[in-house]
């Protein structure tokens, strides 16, 4: 039996679609809302690097689990120059890692907590691992302390890979790409 649509069958009036979705925009306010204040709390610390107190001029060293850090820091006005040489750790990397294919290296300037006042990254294009490390000067804005002492720490992200096929490598002879591959990380985090 077919039947016919009569202003009896007609469908129950539509709600505005805002109606719909109020639950869904209100869930959407309160998450952003939520991490915003969370946001709003955290701050980069350093306090799980190394860090020395800024020695105006005094060579000093850092090290971190695969790179090792020899500097002088320099306050000269509102800034200070972070000037040294960051070298890999040859025993603490694969045997086949003498190039790197990306390097950063970062600079960070704390308080004694460790919390980041200010920082500042150099990046290292692909190249061989150069015999005294890679050079670096890096330019920080200067920043004060209740108490008037800043430290410096390092951070770096490193990816090491070989410049040609490991010996004994299943693979001689195949393309490199992709087969070797030793990533390092040491960086500041965002904490409450």
């Amino acid at each position: 039996m077919l039947s016919w649509p009569t202003t009896h069958d007609a469908p129950p009036p539509r709600r505005p679609a805002l109606a719909h979705s109020a639950p869904a925009f209100l869930a959407l306010a309160l998450l952003a809302l939520a991490l915003g204040a969370l946001a709003g709390c955290s701050r980069l610390s350093a306090s799980h690097l190394q860090s020395r107190p800024v020695e105006n001029g005094v060579a000093q060293k850092l090290a971190a689990k695969f790179l090792r850090f020899e500097y002088t820091a320099t306050r000269s006005g509102a800034q200070y120059e972070v000037l040294g040489t960051a070298q890999p750790i040859r025993e603490n990397l694969p045997a086949w890692a003498d190039s790197v294919d990306d390097l950063s290296v970062t600079a960070y300037l704390c308080d004694e907590q460790g919390r980041v006042l200010t920082k500042t990254s150099a990046a290292f294009a692909p190249q061989p691992i150069p015999q005294g490390g890679f050079p670096f000067r890096l330019l920080l804005p200067g920043a004060d302390t209740p108490s008037g002492a800043v430290f410096v720490s390092f951070g770096y992200r490193a990816t090491f890979v070989p410049s040609r096929t490991p010996a004994g490598s299943p693979q001689a002879g195949a393309p490199l790409s992709g087969q070797y591959v030793f990533f390092a990380s040491e960086q500041a985090a965002l904490t409450n």
